[in-house]
Formats: structure tokens, sequence, C-alpha cells
């Protein structure tokens, strides 16, 4: 099946409070629907710990002529608006399924129900988003909700020296004692900064797992790695927010926003990956990047600047 973005809209017709962000709520809205129609897979999703197969926006609600993230608080009357990026064929015959049966009526937030209006539905489409991609010189992305990535403390990856020979002997069903690392548990920093090597491997992870269409993986990356893609500034500079998930169980997180500007070296100028990287930041715009993807954090707007022809 494939890949789908749905877009709800509802009329709040009553103030909203939130308890430090409106994302958490909208997670919470999603596996209560998903535990309606299907508990089993709610809970192996919720605590497989694998890539998730779904994104999420934040509640972005609309009053007058202007449209916001909601925080803390939204007041009424205005026009709420959710995003939900599906990307696992289970999760999309659910949905697709309530949308056809009119059985997605209403939505739930901080305990209110509010009846949805409409339902756009969109497809996913890995290839025309790859075909269509121009090969970018310069650009600048929003970073809209707070955004985070993830460093492994061992380079247990790809791109790990190691990596094929452990690769080759977990095939072989052979006992692994070759990484030092390999046996340990992986432990992660966290990165509160726009890194074109993190940005750009998220992406690819998302896009390797939930596409069918091949990218050179290993050749884009390589790319990247060498400089491919620089930083060109923020000029306003950039902003760490914390948002508290739940303040009884002392669950946050932090993240950065604020606009980003970035280029592509002409000395290490290549066509097709600057293609391929416009593609992936527009498909970043439907999935969100970095960490926290599910409740809307990572959620970016995407602007080319210049193009090469």
């Amino acid at each position: 099946m494939c890949p789908i973005t749905l877009n709800l809209r509802f009329c709040i017709e009553e103030s909203i409070t939130f308890q430090n962000y409106s994302g958490f709520s909208v997670r919470g809205m999603f596996y209560e629907i998903l535990k309606h129609e299907d508990p089993d897979l709610a809970n192996s999703i919720h605590s497989g710990g694998a890539l998730a197969p779904f994104s999420l926006s934040p509640l972005i609600f609309t009053k007058g002529n202007s449209s916001k993230i909601a925080w803390k608080e939204v007041n009424s009357p205005s026009i709420g608006m959710i995003t939900i990026s599906l990307l696992d064929d289970n999760l999309i015959k659910i949905f697709e399924s309530l949308i056809l049966k009119g059985d997605l009526k209403e939505i739930t937030l901080s305990n209110k129900k509010f009846p949805i209006t409409e339902i756009g539905v969109q497809e996913i489409n890995f290839n025309k988003i790859l075909e269509s991609s121009q090969p970018v010189q310069s650009f600048r992305i929003k970073f809209r909700t707070p955004t985070y990535f993830r460093r492994s403390l061992y380079n247990c990856c790809s791109h790990c020296p190691l990596y094929q020979s452990i690769l080759k002997a977990k095939m072989a069903k052979i006992n692994v004692n070759i990484c030092p690392y390999y046996k340990l548990e992986r432990q992660y920093r966290f990165i509160l900064f726009p890194d074109p090597i993190l940005l750009f491997r998220s992406l690819l992870r998302i896009w390797r797992k939930y596409s069918k269409i091949e990218i050179d993986y290993k050749g884009f990356m390589n790319w990247i790695e060498k400089g491919g893609v620089a930083l060109a500034g923020y000029p306003k500079g950039l902003k760490t927010l914390k948002v508290v998930e739940h303040p009884l169980t002392k669950k946050w997180l932090v993240g950065f926003i604020g606009t980003v500007y970035f280029n592509l070296p002409l000395e290490t100028y290549d066509q097709n990956y600057a293609k391929i990287c416009d593609a992936l930041l527009r498909f970043g715009e439907i999935v969100n990047v970095g960490g926290g993807r599910t409740a809307g954090l990572g959620l970016i707007q995407y602007q080319p600047i210049e193009h090469i022809d």
C-alpha cells in the first residue's frame, strides 16, 4: 500500500490547555484511536523500540489570517489542524477503514472532544518525490518544533570499519566478538545542533525502511561526511526549548528551534546527490526529522534558495 498523509481539521469552540506542548497530547490521541482498533498493534509499536511507522504534527491552530503551533493554550474560537503521516500498511488499513466507514468523527485532546469537520488524504509518492527533485545549491530549513538528533557513543553503524565483518558473522550465525562494543547496550548522546550528517542520516533511515525506491545510501552519506552539505549560518540564532511530556514522571526533552541556512560547496558539488538532498528534505517536511517524530518534534519547513541548472 502507498503511505498516506491525513490532515484532520476541526473547530475549537472551547479553549484547550496543555501541560507544556500539544504534540504529546496529539500522540496520546493517536494511540487511543489505535488501541481501540487494534490493541496488539498499538502495544507493539509503542514498546517496540523500532523506527516509528508514523509521524505527527502538533496541534496547529488558525485564528484570523495566521497559523500557529499550539504550546500551552489555545483560545476559542479557532480552527485546529493535525497532520498524521502513516508509513505502515497495517496503520494505513486501520485509518482508511475508519474514514470509509465514517467512524473517524472526533478527536480528544486534554479530555475535550472536538468534532472533525474535514479529512484530507494525500499519498506519499516516493517515486514522484525523487523524480521531481532539483539539484539544489543552497537552502534554508526552519525548525518549527524542538528538534534533536542522537549519536551513538560507539560507531556501530554501517560506516564502522567492523560493520561488514559483524554483519557477515551474524548472517552465518556465528557468535560475534569482533567489535569491543558490540555486546554492550547501545548508548546515545543527544545533539542539539543541525548537524548535516545527523540530519540526512535520520531522513535516509526512514526512506530506506518504508520506501522501495533505492537511493545510493553509502555514496550519498560518504559525500555528506566529506562536506557535501555545509552550514552557512543562522543569522537570528538558534534557541533551545525544554518540553515536558509528563510533570509527575519528570519526563522531558530538549530541542532546538530556529532557521538555519545551508549550502553545497562547489568543490564537492555533485548534481545527483544535490537532487537526492532536495528530495530527502521535501520528504522531511512530511515525516519530520530527528527524534520524537511521533510527538510532532522535528517539524520542518524547507525552502530551496538556489538551484544549479
